[in-house]
């Protein structure tokens, strides 16, 4: 899912204990910061590289990012959580005022998200619905589509600061049960950011997903599958790019 925020990556994570039906999670995680800079040509205290070009600036953050989140659960089956984050974006670039020589700045990113799984017996008691929305700014690597592009937790402008960059990121899923052995996901994703200024117009805008899905579990344990997805994806100068994919599985859970 283009909007889901699933980041892995080293932590040291402390789990006090609340009740029998909170979770709470305070973590120190590894941030690796990703910025870019772009050059233009232009500009003759600028790198003298084509505006649409870019470089990853080197993440050279000394703080954790801060993790907290907190989770209510219902029947080991539902729940309801509410994340926050807060980070430093430190990097080290090549300057545009200075020619030759590196530059580092740094600024604060923050994020919230809310995520759950929730009950919804309309059509089968098994029936269900997903969803998570974030917000925030210079959290571009904690989204999938943003992390896998990478450069989008900020941008170095012209006088070698750093911008974060806001987004906006999300998916609403409905699981429904045709039977105890046939089951499907309807899904829409998206993710939107607010481009800064100098950015090039054929910058990352937003993406919308769209994805359908039949799984059959002949016996317990196995999955057989087949999925529709389409996704559109908008630039900057509000130019658009679609595709539709199939895809098939099978899969045996230990």
């Amino acid at each position: 899912m283009n909007g889901q925020v699933l980041l892995r990556q080293a932590q040291i994570r402390w789990f006090p204990k609340i009740g029998r039906d909170w979770d709470l999670q305070i973590a120190l995680e590894d941030p690796q910061p990703s910025i870019t800079q772009y050059c233009d040509e232009t500009d003759p205290d600028t790198l003298g590289c084509p505006l649409e070009e870019k470089e990853i600036a080197a993440g050279v953050s000394d703080i954790p990012d801060l993790v907290f989140s907190i989770r209510r659960n219902w029947n080991d089956t539902y729940h309801i959580k509410l994340a926050s984050v807060v980070r430093e974006l430190r990097a080290t670039t090549d300057s545009f005022t200075n020619p030759g020589e590196s530059i580092t700045d740094k600024t604060y990113g923050w994020g919230i998200t809310a995520s759950g799984v929730i009950k919804f017996p309309m059509f089968n008691k098994n029936d269900k619905i997903r969803f998570q929305a974030t917000t925030g700014e210079g959290i571009g690597r904690y989204t999938n589509d943003l992390n896998t592009l990478g450069g989008l937790d900020g941008v170095f402008d012209e006088n070698d600061k750093i911008f974060t960059l806001p987004a906006l990121a999300g998916f609403g899923a409905f699981e429904h049960w045709w039977t105890e052995q046939m089951r499907s996901t309807f899904l829409y994703s998206y993710v939107r950011i607010d481009n800064y200024e100098r950015q090039p117009s054929n910058s990352y805008k937003k993406t919308d997903r769209l994805s359908v899905n039949y799984f059959w579990s002949p016996m317990p344990r196995f999955d057989v599958g087949a999925e529709i997805l389409w996704g559109q994806r908008t630039n900057k100068d509000e130019q658009k790019g679609k595709a539709t994919q199939f895809q098939f599985m099978t899969k045996y859970r230990f």
